[in-house]
Order: C-alpha cells, then sequence, then structure tokens
C-alpha cells in the first residue's frame, strides 16, 4: 500500500512540474523585404546581391549572388513602371538567399550600372523568449531599422526606386 500511495505522490508531482516547465526558445532573424519600384523590367532582370563586413569600405565582399527575376508578376500597364518583389527573384549563383543584419549589402542592377547600398541593418534585439516545455512559438527577431543609399529607414522593408 505505501508503495502504491508513494509511486501516486511521484506521478501527480511529475505531472505537476512537468505543466511548470519553461524553456528558453532562441528567435530566428528575419531578412530584410526588398521592393523594386520604379523601374523597367528589363532594366532589373538580372541583379547581383553582394555581402560586406559591416562597417567596412565596399572593397571586397564577403560573397556574393546573382539573382534573376523569373516571377509572374503582372506587365504594366502602358507606361507604368514595374513594382517587384526581390522574393520573386530566384537565385543562379552564390550562397546568399536575403539581406540580413549584420552586415552591409550592395545591389547592383548592371544594365543600368546602378547599385543600391544597404548599410547598418538593425534588428529589434529579440534574442529569445521563454515558453512551455513543447510548445514551439517560432520566435522571430525582425528588422527595425537601416540605411540605404545613406538615408535612414524605419521597418523591414526597404523600396528601392529609380
Amino acid at each position: 500500500m505505501r508503495k502504491t500511495y508513494f509511486i501516486l505522490c511521484l506521478s501527480i508531482l511529475t505531472i505537476a512540474f512537468g505543466a511548470c516547465c519553461k524553456k528558453r526558445q532562441y528567435c530566428t532573424t528575419d531578412k530584410l523585404s526588398v521592393i523594386f519600384t520604379g523601374f523597367n523590367r528589363s532594366d532589373i532582370r538580372t541583379v547581383w546581391l553582394k555581402r560586406y563586413k559591416a562597417g567596412e569600405p565596399k572593397v571586397k565582399a564577403l560573397d556574393s549572388s546573382q539573382f534573376v527575376y523569373n516571377g509572374n508578376t503582372p506587365l504594366p500597364v502602358g507606361n507604368k513602371k514595374d513594382t517587384i518583389a526581390f522574393s520573386d527573384y530566384s537565385r543562379t549563383s552564390g550562397s546568399l538567399n536575403g539581406i540580413y543584419p549584420g552586415n552591409d549589402w550592395l545591389i547592383l542592377a548592371q544594365s543600368i550600372n546602378g547599385y543600391y547600398t544597404i548599410d547598418l541593418i538593425a534588428d529589434e534585439g529579440h534574442t529569445s523568449e521563454i515558453v512551455k516545455c513543447g510548445e514551439n512559438g517560432g520566435c522571430i527577431n525582425k528588422v527595425a531599422h537601416y540605411f540605404t543609399q545613406g538615408a535612414y529607414h524605419n521597418g523591414n522593408t526597404a523600396y528601392i526606386q529609380r
């Protein structure tokens, strides 16, 4: 009888402590959304994304990738220019897959010999959160602000305009 009582108490304590269990979940870093607006589609069909060490002169890229637009955004009407999200591009070379905090970046549109810098990207600083054991919340550390061509911008979407 005593053994059964002990096992029952131990089971109740295990369940009670399990309900109170909490763990630290580390957040994933969100990338900066980029929207090209005001360009002719042919001008930005192919772009290069280059990553540089933060705060350093943009002389030697750490790595780079080429992206090609193969999306299905409707063609512009008349003389209107296109608006295309960078997420609609397909990577054709390199290993980069977006623009993240911690580095400086350069987007190069070779057909118009134009380049656009994205520097000093800062996130919200939301690195982790406490969740109940067994829960997976999907914590995301979003981009808070950045500089393009030296101009300060709030938010997590960069609009690159011609």
